[in-house]
């Protein structure tokens, strides 16, 4: 159950980041664009990031 608060906090701490960087470039559509690029880069990575490791490392099934 940790893990999970763990990655919450992670993804949302991204989200910050892009929001705020966003901000400071491009004022508030900066950072809508930013944040919305932000969120769409947490469901990928939470989604593929098995499967882009998997990849990395030429994995094989045995």
């Amino acid at each position: 159950m940790f893990n999970w608060f763990k990655t919450g906090i992670l993804m949302a701490a991204i989200m910050a980041l892009f929001g705020v960087i966003g901000m400071m470039l491009g004022g508030k559509q900066g950072m809508l664009m930013a944040l919305v690029f932000g969120g769409a880069m947490n469901v990928f990575s939470y989604w593929f990031s098995d499967r882009m490791v998997l990849r990395m490392y030429n994995a094989r099934e045995v």
